[in-house]
């Protein structure tokens, strides 16, 4: 049984996501404006600060900046005038600028790599696959001891 697509009601991905009126579409352009907003505010963050700050959410003239910790949370709110100046140049509309600390989660922990066996183990498995009457569970002890 075969799975075929009906004449005229199937859609591509591409129509479906470049429909002017359709979710995806909204979603598309909500992202490449918060993409927009945060370039504007990290071209007017001090060099040090970049790193450190990452935009949260823009809506109703609120800007919502991450903070990784709570000295440049203190340092924000000591530029924040400046800053909103400096971003009201190039976004008229933003009226407030609010910060939150949001550590960076830790990174992942490194994966481990393979273990080697000890050498009693080693002979452990070997004196078991010599003990064992089944070829297969022999086959597969004595692999085990060679690895």
């Amino acid at each position: 049984m075969s799975i075929r697509a009906r004449a005229g009601r199937t859609k591509s991905l591409r129509d479906v996501i470049n429909k002017e009126s359709s979710r995806w579409q909204l979603i598309f352009k909500k992202a490449e404006q918060l993409q927009h907003v945060e370039t504007i505010i990290k071209r007017h963050l001090p060099p040090h600060m970049v790193e450190h700050c990452r935009l949260s959410a823009f809506a109703d003239g609120q800007i919502t900046l991450l903070v990784d910790s709570a000295q440049h949370a203190t340092h924000l709110r000591f530029l924040k005038p400046q800053l909103l100046s400096a971003i009201r140049r190039d976004l008229p509309e933003v009226e407030q600028l609010t910060t939150r600390v949001r550590p960076l989660p830790p990174p992942p922990p490194p994966t481990p790599g393979p273990r080697e066996l000890a050498d009693h183990t080693r002979s452990v498995l070997k004196d078991c696959a010599q003990a064992v009457e089944d070829p297969v569970i022999r086959d597969m002890l004595d692999s085990l001891s060679k690895q």
